[in-house]
């Protein structure tokens, strides 16, 4: 039962749930980086803090209780934006999403995003803090030593956190990569039959009131005349199951091809099962070799059947399926093949597609049906005239599972397409938040050198060779977050396996173009902190030696 209602859209929220994580890192990272370098900017107060009196206990908590003032002001920027944003995100999903209606902002989420502010805040906090209680007192309090010793340190420590934040960057832009490749594939599929103007309702029968195939098949026939004469309705036709149905309804069955030897039980063709009014093909627009059944196809005439090109090409790999006859059942009832009709996918788009044996629905009257109705113009307008012609005629019919075909495959659409549209603003946050890390720990490096671009300058350095060794060194952390960034993506794409469709996680063509928009996106940020190096004077940073 739990899979059946939440297992489809599980590797999604996973997925998201990781994505954020990711996202969450890389705003640690660039706080981090932001705070080491202000705290590096502060050693010679600390130093004098120190031999004041103060503890590194005392100097530590003062910088936590810093971050943690940081976390907490962003923490309550978060929640007001969840606040306006999840009723926004639910209002986007179809109503088949399960637990839709609890997705709600109550105290659990309160106390969780408690919980992640109080979490960040240490998390980039915790290095600054430990690295700036450590260190040389009297090298600190001497003037103009506040870029020596512990520059390295950090500056080592800042490009590792660079390194991090590319590679995370890198798994959220193949993560959005891959899902928009796969909805685009989705988009493109075919579902075999013609959406564009199609009602279908799934009618369930009261059996109080219909109790044998004799009043249900009369209850049919009427609800299909009826609806046939209205205006603006090409044609109507019954089926079940119900393609792309309100309600998921597969029905599977085995059978024997005449002619042949029996097959054992675990070798029998197997098939779904569906049974259509006369019309039905005509007014899905489904594609058909042979003839469509007719009122004459009843439960008192030789048993007709039309199998799926699927089942033609399967079972029948050399031969025309037409004339064949195939026995179903116990009673090996005969039915012969009068017609091939082309592939219709049922659930979903990105199933693959299944071996489909149709039988005329006045031979086996069903308890359920659907009703299909072909309009000439728009379908959503043409719905609510539809339910009135059908409750005139019984007013018990659930008016809650009628709806435009292209309604529901849109919908089915939307696991894929809210996954695009969330991992793609994720991807692009964190691309944004990335390069702003790069940015400003070349910034800090860049600050920290002056002197020694300076020096290499009055030595005949000419600005083009610092030029290029400040962004030899920018690629390097690019191609290292890169490295990383590939590595980790393969463990994370493997949880959109159930959104994906046409495209492989590991697709090569898209770790590739997000590791070269990635790279070009690390470097442009590294150009103006190189461009800065560049214009350094030798002799003010002689004189300042």
């Amino acid at each position: 039962m739990r899979e059946n209602l939440v297992g489809n859209v599980r590797g999604l929220l996973i997925a998201l749930w990781a994505a954020v994580a990711l996202m969450l890192a890389v705003g640690c990272a660039n706080v981090a980086n932001l705070l080491l370098t202000d705290a590096a900017g502060r050693q010679r107060e600390f130093a004098v803090r120190r031999s004041l009196g103060a503890t590194n206990g005392r100097l530590i908590r003062q910088l936590l209780t810093e971050s943690l003032l940081l976390a907490g002001v962003g923490g309550v920027m978060g929640l007001t934006i969840a606040l306006w944003a999840v009723p926004l995100v639910a209002s986007r999903l179809p109503q088949s999403f399960p637990r839709l209606h609890d997705l709600t902002a109550d105290p659990r989420v309160l106390f969780y995003t408690l919980g992640v502010t109080l979490l960040t805040g240490l998390l980039f906090g915790l290095a600054p803090a430990l690295g700036s209680s450590r260190g040389n007192l009297a090298a600190a309090v001497r003037e103009g030593d506040v870029r020596g010793g512990r520059s390295a340190a950090y500056r080592r420590f800042g490009n590792g956190l660079v390194i991090g934040e590319i590679g995370l960057v890198l798994v959220l832009m193949v993560g959005a990569g891959l899902v928009v490749r796969s909805l685009a594939a989705l988009s493109g599929v075919n579902p075999g039959f013609r959406a564009s103007g199609l009602v279908v309702w799934q009618l369930f029968p009261p059996p109080a009131r219909y109790m044998d195939d004799a009043a249900r098949r009369n209850f049919y026939q009427r609800v299909v005349s009826d609806v046939t004469s209205m205006p603006g309705v090409r044609s109507a036709a019954l089926v079940t199951p119900l393609p792309f149905g309100p309600v998921d309804i597969t029905i599977d069955g085995g059978f024997r091809i005449a002619g042949r030897p029996d097959p054992s039980p675990e070798q029998m063709p197997q098939s779904l099962r569906t049974r259509v009014s006369p019309g039905y093909f005509a007014t899905m627009a489904i594609p058909l070799r042979g003839r469509e059944f007719t009122d004459r196809d009843t439960q008192n005439s030789p048993g007709v059947a039309i199998v799926s090109e699927t089942l033609a090409r399967r079972y029948f790999p050399r031969e025309d399926a037409l004339g064949k006859h195939l026995l179903l059942g116990r009673q090996r009832l005969d039915f012969e093949v009068v017609g091939v009709a082309g592939d219709v996918r049922h659930i979903s788009l990105r199933a693959d597609v299944r071996p489909e044996l149709y039988i005329p629905l006045e031979a086996f009257t069903p308890q359920i049906a659907g009703l299909v109705v072909r309009g000439a113009g728009d379908a959503g307008a043409l719905l609510p005239a539809i339910e009135r012609r059908v409750w005139s005629v019984d007013s018990g019919m659930a008016a809650n599972l009628a709806a435009p075909v292209e309604s529901l495959l849109h919908a089915s659409l939307a696991p894929s397409r809210i996954a695009a549209v969330l991992l793609g603003i994720f991807a692009g946050t964190t691309l944004l938040l990335g390069l702003a890390g790069i940015y400003g720990v070349l910034s800090y490096v860049i600050s920290q050198r002056t002197r020694e671009f300076g020096i290499r300058m009055a030595l005949g350095a000419a600005p083009g060779d610092v030029l290029r060794m400040v962004l030899g060194e920018a690629i390097g952390l690019a191609v290292a977050g890169v490295a990383a960034g590939g590595a980790a993506s393969l463990a994370f794409t493997r949880y959109l396996n159930s959104l994906l469709y046409g495209v492989q996680a590991s697709d090569p063509v898209t770790y590739g173009t997000a590791s070269l928009a990635v790279a070009v996106a690390a470097l442009a940020a590294a150009c103006l902190p190189a461009m800065r190096a560049t214009r350094v004077d030798p002799a003010r940073s002689l004189r300042a030696e």
